[in-house]
């Protein structure tokens, strides 16, 4: 929690009764046992009037006590100067009977009454005309117009005669036109849970709040409390309960909601904000119900109070087929079993070769009609699981066949079963918006304000090269409607970006549990897409209402709200179960592979035809050149 600020303005009154003002030792000591109780000023800085003795008096009072303070005298020439990083340190002491006090403390401006301490030091009193009734009217006539609001601490003290202690009130008030509120403060019991205001004034008393809240769809306004449609303004149905329950249950205030199009973004023309954001600045709305997202522009002009939800975004999108992105026939095995195959051939094919020259040297068996040009048709055959046209005629040659085409059947078996595995297997290549923008999938973006807001001003080089080529490609921009996005994505071939949660409901209802089972996203936006709620800067409720949203979020009250709105992924159910069509895709390699092959049959089948043509018309030419040779018969 944030320290509260401390200033403390103490005034001193004249009598009423015409004596001679003298500063009082007994006043001073229960300054500084006051400021001692408080246990927040490292420094004061005196701002008087005084003579020399009473300065001195009171400076060697106020540092006569167990805690050591730091004491500046403030004057016209040497005056307060403002320390916005240590105000929690420093105490201002002032005194009523000067010149400049009371118009310096009509002065005071609401941020001031919000983040420091002020304590009003009445001394005119007397026995004979103290009563509560004329110290409460005092107090009235005094703040009648100050903008004191519940985060302000003032306190008034009145010295007691009758009882021999002091007095000590605390006034606020829960709007600037609302009447001021007097309390108690037991000086000099002071307890811890005292000290804080804000643990004290959880009473608004049915108090009127101000709430701006964005709706992007008008219809939402019709269903803020059934749950109906909660993939319609989620964000904003979420911030509507979240804000009740701080409202009603912990603050006990009711609220009036401003309805804006949008959250708040800045024109570059006139520098003035717009939605949400706007009213906030405008102090037209105490709270922003709608929680934003946490940009560095607003970031000097909002309060940001507490993480709403995280708002997971991102380009959803069916993992395409892995022959999309892979060649499927390469997969089955891992590089050291292709080569282990490729040995094992060579193996087999070397023993067939060894088998065939041993038919035809050591057995001298030349009328043998399996040869070595036949070891490639049976290997090819063995691997193919085709069989052979011939089989060597020795024993030993017929068994290494028959071990090959065992070895390789079992081969045969697990490649062909892993491919059928793969052709229903997605693609996990797509991981990044580099690899998305690189594949052939399309891309679009759901259309609301904040998307067509964020997208351009992307500055990232692959970012904006793909919102400049993907989404906005020849000049038109893709933003389309969720429910389009969505149906484009189940058809395939299709990135959308959008909310997950709000994605994920039209999911759950529209999609077959195999087509879940496909979905991937990935995220566009480097920035944190956590949403937060949002008050004016140096709000007046600012304490009460964070204090008011961790105290929901301990309740759970938060996370049930999240979790009426925000679906996460649904489950892939049975996703090995379906049936998937083979496409040309899917068998391009093998289609290449053939066409490869019967381009490489038809070359060696022209050679052939050459070849032999060739042959022929040698014979016939050396048969002409014989017959020349002949002679004359």
């Amino acid at each position: 929690m944030v320290k509260v600020n401390v200033l403390i303005l103490c005034y001193v009154i004249r009598s009423g009764f015409g004596m001679e003002y003298e500063l009082s030792n007994r006043m001073v000591l229960t300054v500084r046992d006051l400021l001692i109780g408080l246990r927040y000023p490292l420094r004061i800085s005196v701002m008087s009037c005084w003579n020399s003795d009473d300065t001195t008096m009171f400076i060697r009072n106020i540092t006569s006590g167990p805690k050591n303070f730091q004491i500046k005298i403030i004057n016209d020439a040497n005056p307060i100067i403002p320390n916005m990083y240590e105000r929690h340190q420093e105490v201002i002491i002032a005194d009523l009977q000067c010149n400049d006090t009371i118009d310096t403390f009509s002065k005071i401006s609401r941020s001031m009454f919000n983040f420091y301490k002020i304590i009003i030091f009445d001394g005119s009193v007397s026995m004979q005309t103290h009563s509560v009734l004329n110290m409460d009217t005092k107090i009235r006539h005094l703040f009648h117009n100050c903008p004191i609001m519940p985060m302000s601490q003032v306190f008034f003290i009145s010295d007691s005669f009758a009882k021999n202690h002091f007095l000590v009130k605390q006034v606020y008030r829960l709007g600037m036109n609302e009447p001021l509120i007097i309390e108690d403060f037991p000086y000099p019991h002071v307890k811890t849970t005292d000290l804080t205001a804000v643990l004290r004034r959880q009473n608004f008393h049915g108090y009127q709040l101000r709430a701006s809240m964005v709706i992007l769809d008008n219809d939402s306004l019709n269903h803020l409390d059934d749950y109906r449609d909660i993939h319609i303004d989620a964000v904003s149905k979420v911030g509507y309960h979240l804000t009740n329950h701080v409202a009603t249950i912990f603050l006990n205030a009711t609220l009036k909601y401003s309805i804006v199009s949008t959250w708040g973004y800045q024109n570059a023309t006139t520098g003035q904000w717009n939605g949400m954001v706007g009213e906030l600045l405008r102090d037209e709305a105490d709270i922003g119900s709608t929680a934003l997202f946490f940009t560095p522009k607003r970031i000097s002009l909002l309060e940001y109070i507490s993480r709403s939800t995280s708002a997971v975004g991102g380009f959803l999108f069916q993992a395409p087929k892995l022959s999309y992105t892979s060649n499927i026939y390469a997969l089955p095995f891992n590089r050291l079993l292709w080569i282990c195959l490729f040995a094992l051939v060579l193996v087999i094919a070397g023993f067939l070769c060894g088998a065939v020259l041993m038919e035809l040297k050591v057995l001298r068996n030349y009328e043998a009609h399996y040869r070595l040009s036949d070891v490639y048709m049976t290997v090819c055959g063995a691997l193919c699981q085709q069989g052979s046209p011939v089989a060597p005629n020795s024993v030993t040659g017929r068994l290494i066949t028959a071990v090959a085409f065992l070895i390789l059947m079992l081969v045969f078996v697990s490649y062909s079963a892993n491919i059928v595995a793969l052709l229903q297997s997605p693609s996990n290549q797509i991981k990044t918006i580099k690899d998305l923008y690189e594949s052939k999938i399309d891309a679009s973006v759901e259309d609301t304000i904040y998307f067509r807001h964020y997208f351009p001003l992307v500055t990232e080089t692959l970012r904006k090269k793909f919102f400049d080529e993907k989404v906005c490609k020849d000049g038109k921009c893709k933003f389309v409607a969720l429910e389009e996005g969505i149906k484009r994505v189940q058809e395939g071939q299709h990135a959308f970006h959008c909310d997950y949660a709000k994605a994920y409901k039209i999911i759950s209802e529209t999609f077959l549990d195999a087509e879940k089972c496909g979905l991937r996203g990935i995220p566009y936006f480097e920035m944190n897409l956590d949403t937060w709620s949002a008050l004016p800067k140096n709000s007046s409720y600012k304490e009460l209402i964070k204090i008011g949203m961790m105290r929901i979020q301990e309740h759970g009250l938060q996370q049930k709200e999240n979790l009426r709105y925000y679906m996460t992924k649904p489950k892939c159910q049975g996703g090995g179960g379906n049936f998937v069509s083979v496409s040309l895709v899917d068998t391009g390699p093998a289609v290449i592979l053939l066409g490869w092959g019967m381009g490489l049959t038809l070359v060696v089948f022209i050679c052939e035809i050459v070849f032999a043509k060739f042959n022929v018309i040698r014979k016939k030419f050396n048969n002409f050149k014989k017959f020349l040779n002949r002679g004359p018969l």
